[in-house]
């Protein structure tokens, strides 16, 4: 019960994030473009951080958990930046920034646990990063379309 409470209140946290990058971009916005945007949430808040610190299964060894965390926070507003200076540079420089940006954190490196462990077989370590990776796909398409969808509903 408190997993299904906390997923719905992160998704509610990721929907106000996306739908303010949405509404400040000033573009016509539609299901469509709303699918865009959910790409680049998937890309910032999934994709990125997980070249890093890719899904673990509970009870992996890993790192220090404040060390992970701010890992991945530098990460996401560097991929967020750099995605942005991608998309709505208006010189070539700018667009070099973002490129920079987006290695920025994968230059720097994820935090590494001493010691790698699990006492997780390997098929359900490889069915837990499908699942994951899988799951988090159609969450952000489906957050970026619903939200585009009902922006211009709303309009």
């Amino acid at each position: 019960m408190l997993s299904a409470v906390s997923n719905v209140i992160l998704a509610l946290g990721f929907a106000l994030l996306l739908g303010a990058a949405m509404f400040l971009s000033g573009g016509a916005l539609g299901w469509r473009s709303g699918l865009l945007w959910g790409l680049a949430g998937y890309a910032v808040f999934f994709v990125a951080p997980s070249l890093g610190l890719p899904p673990e299964v509970p009870g992996t060894e890993t790192a220090l958990l404040t060390d992970r965390q701010l890992w991945w926070l530098m990460t996401v507003l560097f991929t967020a930046a750099g995605l942005s200076f991608l998309v709505f540079a208006r010189t070539w420089a700018i667009s070099m920034l973002g490129v920079f940006l987006l290695g920025v954190p994968h230059l720097i490196g994820a935090p590494q646990a001493q010691f790698h462990g699990s006492t997780a077989p390997a098929e359900l370590v490889d069915s837990f990063l499908y699942a994951t990776v899988l799951a988090n796909f159609v969450f952000w398409l489906s957050l970026g379309g619903l939200l585009g969808f009902f922006y211009k509903k709303m309009a």
